[in-house]
């Protein structure tokens, strides 16, 4: 347990860092600033019923 403790105040600001990064992404994942904005530009509909396969093409701007 100990152990465990020293790696957590070695490590702190590295940690803390990552966190925040992790929170800013976070944040903005969930208000709708998503860092990819990708379109669905494209419906793709194939000649067999039952395919796996996607059945949207998503295009980067």
């Amino acid at each position: 347990m100990e152990e465990v403790k020293t790696f957590f105040r070695e490590n702190a600001l590295i940690i803390a860092l990552a966190g925040l990064i992790f929170g800013v992404y976070a944040y903005s994942e969930f208000q709708g600033n998503e860092f990819c904005d990708c379109v669905k530009t494209e419906t793709y509909r194939p000649q067999s019923t039952g395919n796996i396969y996607n059945s949207s093409r998503i295009y980067h701007k």
